[in-house]
């Protein structure tokens, strides 16, 4: 299964498998005015405190002594280098962190107020292009799809942007929730906005978002999910009964049942017995997930 068919079983299950393990990454977690140190060679960088002028709202210039090579390597996977790579350093750092070093500069929450504003524009032009008969009801929920935070999660993932957060010492060992992923990934896509404007935007993430469109075109089964969730963890196949067939010939109701070791046991009624099958699955994916 590819990341992205597991992306949209997260538009309605969020939780029965966990995130991946994305991690903070302890080499940028330093305040502002340390050195930054990779290893095998990699760059050492000063960013002095004293040079950060906050001369607007959600604006400053922090003079760089060289370039974090781990942000040089987020800037070479965007496919894009920034003309001012402060923006790049507030988007990635987060609360956490900012409020442990006031001199470090801003954290990234109005980057990200502006970034999701910015990739609901996005995905909006990209649906109007690609579903030129829809009417607006449909482009809202398919967008809905797309930029919902476990969405995004993913996406942030596949950039391992968790690896170029700046956090707060508490958070610095540990996994990266969707949650700080996703605003992480609203505040990359601001400041993008703000180095190079919506043209920069669709360069470093149309394709992302283009697959992401096509991906939640595609029906999710549900039923396989559950099987391969139960497989991970030794947990014996689902059992599917239908227990009642209801109405006439020409509008049959099946209600079918699924118990899933004794993590979950759900109940659907739909037309026919595989669509009710399906619901039962998921349904019973988010107790499994619920649960854990």
């Amino acid at each position: 299964m590819g990341t992205f068919s597991m992306l949209f079983l997260t538009s309605t299950v969020s939780k029965w498998g966990g995130s991946p393990d994305a991690r903070v990454g302890d080499g940028l977690g330093m305040a502002c005015g340390e050195l930054w140190e990779e290893g095998d060679g990699g760059v050492s960088v000063v960013v002095d405190e004293r040079s950060v002028d906050r001369t607007g709202a959600g604006d400053y210039q922090g003079r760089m002594v060289g370039f974090p090579r781990a942000l040089a390597e987020l800037t070479a996977r965007l496919g894009r280098p920034f003309t001012n790579e402060a923006w790049l350093i507030e988007a990635m750092t987060h609360s956490t962190f900012a409020n442990e070093h006031p001199h470090a500069g801003p954290a990234n929450e109005r980057l990200e107020f502006l970034g999701d504003a910015v990739l609901d524009l996005l995905a909006a032009r990209l649906l109007f292009d690609r579903f030129s008969n829809e009417m607006e009801g449909e482009l809202t929920r398919r967008r809905a799809r797309v930029v919902r935070r476990e969405a995004l999660a993913v996406m942030a993932q596949d950039l391992e942007l968790g690896t170029f957060l700046r956090v707060g010492e508490g958070q610095r060992k540990g996994v990266v929730s969707d949650r700080v992923l996703a605003d992480a990934y609203e505040a990359l896509v601001g400041a993008v906005f703000m180095d190079g404007g919506f043209a920069a935007v669709e360069q470093c993430f149309a394709a992302a978002f283009t697959n992401a469109i096509d991906m939640a075109a595609q029906p999710i089964d549900f039923k396989t999910i559950l099987q391969e969730v139960c497989h991970t963890r030794a947990w014996p196949l689902p059992d599917y009964r239908v227990v009642a067939v209801t109405g006439p010939d020409h509008a049959r109701a099946y209600t079918c049942e699924v118990r899933v070791s004794n993590a979950a046991k759900t109940r659907a009624t739909a037309p026919n017995k595989r669509d009710a099958e399906q619901e039962c699955a998921r349904q019973a994916l988010l107790e499994v997930g619920s649960a854990t």
